[in-house]
């Protein structure tokens, strides 16, 4: 079994997105923000067991801050391929 090492932020706190990474949230919510014209626009509101990164944005950039403390596991992309593959073949 896979041991991911996990980070806790508290609500208001931006998580940093660096490409290489994707978040999985253990616990809380985070809000996936974009800014256009000066002005933040929710792209999306996420949960238990959802993940987010940059990887899997398609507008940059765009940021995530916590709603309310939240648990964060990392997952490494590699690993995230392998569970996407993993996925569609069950």
């Amino acid at each position: 079994m896979i041991h991911l090492m996990t980070y806790h932020y508290r609500a208001g706190e931006l998580i940093p997105l660096h490409s290489p990474i994707l978040w999985r949230i253990a616990t809380g919510l985070v809000q996936i923000i974009a800014i256009e014209n000066d002005e933040p626009i929710t792209l999306g509101i996420l949960g238990n067991g959802e993940m987010f990164g940059e990887a899997l944005s398609e507008i940059s950039p765009c940021y995530a801050s916590c709603l309310t403390d939240v648990t964060l596991e990392i997952l490494p992309s590699c690993l995230f391929k392998y569970l996407l593959f993993a996925e569609q073949v069950f």
